[in-house]
């Protein structure tokens, strides 16, 4: 790799994919991105805020209170991982990306498959970063009220992955859906699903928050492997779909 590409890898470490790098660093200076996150953090908290303070005046117990609080930050976080998170990355597959000439240069020496892969680990990472920012709040209502750490944890990490395989898929929808009406088309078909997939997921928030105790049901343990293999096997078809497609040669 030449010094010029070496430089898209300042201050991250050496083992990331090149392209992961620059999808990155290409999204977080999008204004797309930036009021993308302040919106979902400002939603969060605002409504957070007002939940805890109408509970000083309702008849509900601290734990209901705390525990509405909490569905509020899973209801935003939920959101941005599996519907922002996505459609960001459907937008930077279809769209015409400003990249300088060493960027150009580090893409022209990637196989269909590496960009592909550098689109979904970005996507990995942006995932991270979102359910990172999420953290002060959530350890909030673990302060304030007695919720099970297990299942916190746990949709901690099944809502990223949520997101995770909704990124997979939008990189296969981004091969179905390449210009003018059909980008808009296909942006409004990603958003549909990813919102019925939203919708699926804060309810498992909300079933959870409600009733941890159900997180140690073996039904609840077989719907999980159930749900993790076609969650697999849809986010490596989108992956696959998009690295054998010559999508980028558009």
């Amino acid at each position: 790799m030449s010094a010029s590409a070496l430089d898209l890898r300042d201050g991250m470490p050496e083992w990331f994919p090149p392209l992961m790098v620059l999808e990155l660093r290409q999204g977080l200076r999008s204004a797309v991105f930036t009021w993308g996150y302040l919106l979902l953090l400002g939603g969060a908290g605002v409504l957070g805020a007002f939940t805890l303070l109408r509970g000083l005046d309702s008849p509900l117990t601290e734990l209901e209170v705390t525990r509405q609080f909490l569905g509020t930050q899973f209801l935003w976080l939920s959101m941005g991982c599996v519907v922002f998170i996505p459609v960001t990355v459907f937008l930077r597959a279809t769209g015409r990306a400003i990249f300088d000439v060493t960027e150009h240069l580090l893409l022209a020496g990637l196989t269909p498959g590496s960009q592909a892969l550098g689109r979904f680990w970005a996507a990995g990472a942006s995932l991270l970063m979102l359910t990172s920012a999420f953290l002060p709040t959530i350890a909030l209502a673990q302060v304030l009220g007695g919720f099970d750490p297990l299942s916190v944890i746990y949709l901690l990490t099944a809502v990223p992955l949520f997101g995770w395989v909704g990124s997979g898929v939008a990189l296969a929808w981004a091969v179905m859906f390449k210009r003018g009406l059909s980008i808009t088309l296909g942006l409004g078909l990603l958003a549909f699903g990813l919102a019925l997939l939203w919708g699926f997921c804060f309810n498992l928030c909300a079933w959870l928050i409600t009733d941890p105790g159900q997180m140690y049901t073996s039904s609840f343990v077989a719907s999980n492997v159930f749900f993790l293999m076609i969650g697999a096997y849809a986010a490596c078809f989108g992956i696959g779909l998009a690295s054998s497609s010559g999508w980028h040669r558009r």
